[in-house]
């Protein structure tokens, strides 16, 4: 390998030219350490801290609301070798809290410092904003009730909007400082569409939870938490008023298609109701009357409403209950002895059982004259259900009266047999 000759390099003018320059450079850096081996150097944008770890303030349980300084540039100054050694992270800007003891605002002074904490008496520190304006409050959480509400909603002719009503969140929970949230005098689920919104039935829209002072005030501040969230559903009930007409209905009857002409005290009602169901409905039963209840002489009855509907109710309860009475012209009643043998429909009994009836009734037979007129006790039977029969013995049973093919005839009162159950055998 060829060797390098140095002294032949100090002939090279390019290599003369650039040793020269480098050379140069560190004569003026040793020179410039010598003269002046102090500087200073701006970290930019260092954020503001504020602890209060040990302080009156975290006794109180005082916490930072607001702070009007969020970060400063820092200024330090030192010996040149250990200040360029320095980055952001190693510079720390912080608020002394030494004075906090109350909820208020305070003016704090802003210090800055290594955030090792380590000495550093060689460098000076200066920050570009002397003091934060710092608010602290106390925090906690507080539960409140959600009041439905509604604006720029209105709705069809003939309609009205019903009461109000939250379907879920009827309660939020709201944490923040006590300074908001002692204003808080009422909470709204707000529905406020952008235009005006015409309803003609019930909708069930998201509202927007909204915080109001005493004044009616909105309450508008990021200061504060709603849980579980900030909107629910509501029902904007849209509610109809209408007269209809009013029914009597009869039960236990001796068939399907039996009715008795009756006059009412009141013919028909007003009721109110969501739109959609009330405008569908055209009358409404009153309580049933059983037609073991009615004779020739008892013919008067009071019934009440029975609407089946939800959400359907009467308007103006004043002439309620109805006096039903039924027009028994052209009827009669007698009294009949009904056969003990023979004269029976029994169902559910076991087929492992045997049954025998030990007693039976006069009963009051009820219907057209011309049919009671010409009746006998061979016409009558009883229906009995021994369903709820799991054993033998004797026991008393309720019975049902009728006529054979004849479904205008009914039996006046209630009446009950003497029946003996014995087993037979089992079941096949």
């Amino acid at each position: 390998m060829k060797k390098l000759d140095v002294k032949k390099l100090f002939y090279n003018n390019r290599f003369v030219a650039i040793f020269s320059i480098v050379l140069a450079i560190i004569f003026w850096l040793v020179i410039n350490m010598a003269v002046n081996p102090t500087d200073e150097r701006v970290f930019n944008n260092i954020p503001v801290e504020i602890d209060t770890t040990g302080t009156a303030a975290s006794a109180v349980n005082l916490e930072v609301i607001t702070q009007s300084v969020q970060t400063v540039n820092v200024t330090v100054r030192g010996e040149r070798f250990a200040l360029y050694q320095l980055t952001d992270s190693d510079i720390k800007a912080y608020a002394s809290t030494i004075n906090v003891n109350a909820r208020g605002v305070y003016n704090l002074p802003i210090s800055a410092r290594l955030a090792d904490n380590s000495s550093s008496d060689s460098l000076e520190f200066s920050v570009s904003t002397a003091t934060t304006t710092v608010r602290f409050d106390q925090k906690e959480t507080r539960t409140f009730s959600v009041r439905p509400f509604i604006e720029n909603v209105t709705v069809a002719e003939g309609l009205y909007i019903g009461e109000l009503s939250v379907i879920d969140n009827t309660s939020v929970s709201i944490y923040g400082p006590l300074t908001e949230l002692n204003t808080i005098d009422e909470v709204r689920a707000v529905y406020a569409p952008e235009t005006l919104e015409t309803l003609s039935e019930t909708i069930y829209p998201s509202a927007e939870i909204k915080l109001y002072d005493e004044s009616g005030a909105e309450i508008t501040t990021d200061l504060l938490e709603i849980s579980p969230g900030n909107t629910c559903y509501i029902t904007v009930p849209v509610m109809m008023d209408k007269m209809v007409d009013l029914n009597v209905r009869y039960s236990n009857t001796p068939s399907t298609l039996f009715s008795l002409p009756a006059t009412l005290s009141t013919e028909r009602i007003e009721i109110t109701g969501q739109s959609t169901v009330v405008e569908e409905i055209d009358s409404v039963n009153l309580e049933s009357i059983s037609v073991n209840e009615i004779s020739v002489s008892n013919n008067t009855f009071t019934r009440d409403v029975n609407i089946d509907r939800m959400g359907v109710s009467v308007i103006d309860r004043s002439e309620l209950p109805v006096t039903v009475t039924v027009d028994m012209d052209g009827y009669s009643e007698r009294n009949f002895s009904v056969p003990i043998s023979g004269h029976h429909v029994v169902t559910g009994l076991a087929g492992r059982f045997s049954y025998e009836l030990l007693s039976t009734n006069v009963v009051t037979m009820v219907g057209p004259a011309d049919v009671i007129e010409v009746m006998n006790e061979g016409d009558l039977y009883y229906t009995i259900d021994l369903s709820g029969i799991t054993a033998p013995g004797t026991y008393t049973q309720s019975v049902t009266v009728r006529m054979l093919n004849n479904a205008s005839v009914w039996a006046y009162g209630t009446y009950r047999c003497d029946i003996s159950i014995t087993e037979t055998g089992t079941a096949g």
